[in-house]
């Protein structure tokens, strides 16, 4: 930094303090840049003189993402201590904001991944990320990365019922044609007109569900729900990746005969 004896006269009593060894005292002010954040920064400065010179925001680097399932995945990117960051996509119709993260509020973001639901099924992204830093800079957009969104999971097919006695039946299905395998499935069945769906579980990826305690003579009506597989080495099954309830099976039990006694 450097001093002036009288603030006035600035053109001929600037002292330099790095080359002279001079401290200032009195009523002498050592001015300089008193930012830390500035890359010129001099702890030895008492009074800000303007020169402070702020540092570029960095451009964001390093974007991948992960956890990608049909209509969801997590972008991550490198942290650059920018204050909050925005991610803009590009499917092929041109550029649009998708989401921000943090806020104008004074403190550097230390997040640097977002997870995001409601994507388009089998669909090509292209993303960016920009910077907005503490010092009041903006980074340039980052270079691109890209993904794809998995095909929906399909569901299984053609359900239908085997060995159905009076309180008894087997649900049967066609496995699901998912690209990359059946992580397990789930049924769900309920009389005719009842509003009330009882799930049965602990199929696996087996094609069919042996259910008791059923009213002889009663219609029942099921469905199917599959998990598939990702195909992704570092999530191999994810409980989001799922189809939809389906399939619309039906049986009907047997109903037990009315005995009579002829006395």
């Amino acid at each position: 930094c450097y001093c002036i004896d009288n603030p006035l006269e600035l053109e001929d009593q600037f002292v330099d303090v790095a080359e002279n060894g001079y401290i200032c005292d009195g009523n002498n002010a050592c001015y300089g840049c008193t930012d830390p954040n500035a890359t010129n920064y001099d702890p030895a400065a008492t009074i800000d003189d303007g020169s402070c010179v702020l540092p570029a925001c960095i451009d964001p680097s390093n974007l991948n993402a992960t956890d990608v399932v049909h209509t969801r995945a997590t972008f991550n990117w490198d942290n650059t201590g920018a204050e909050y960051y925005r991610i803009r996509i590009n499917t092929g119709s041109g550029w649009s904001i998708l989401t921000q993260i943090g806020a104008a509020d004074g403190f550097a973001h230390p997040n640097t991944s977002k997870t995001r639901y409601f994507l388009s099924a089998n669909t090509t992204y292209e993303w960016q990320v920009r910077g907005w830093c503490l010092n009041g800079s903006v980074s340039s957009w980052s270079a691109s990365s890209t993904f794809a969104t998995l095909a929906d999971c399909p569901n299984a097919t053609n359900l239908g019922a085997t060995g159905v006695e009076a309180e008894w039946a087997t649900m049967t299905w066609d496995a699901s044609a998912s690209t990359h395998g059946v992580s397990h499935y789930l049924a769900r069945v309920r009389e005719s007109g009842s509003s009330s769906w009882n799930i049965k579980g602990n199929i696996g990826n087996g094609l069919s569900k042996t259910i008791g305690s059923l009213t002889p003579g009663a219609t029942y009506e099921f469905e199917t729900r599959t998990w598939c597989n990702t195909g992704d080495n570092n999530n191999l099954t994810d409980p989001y990746y799922k189809s939809d309830w389906g399939g619309n099976g039906l049986f009907t039990t047997v109903p037990c005969p009315v005995q009579t006694n002829n006395l």
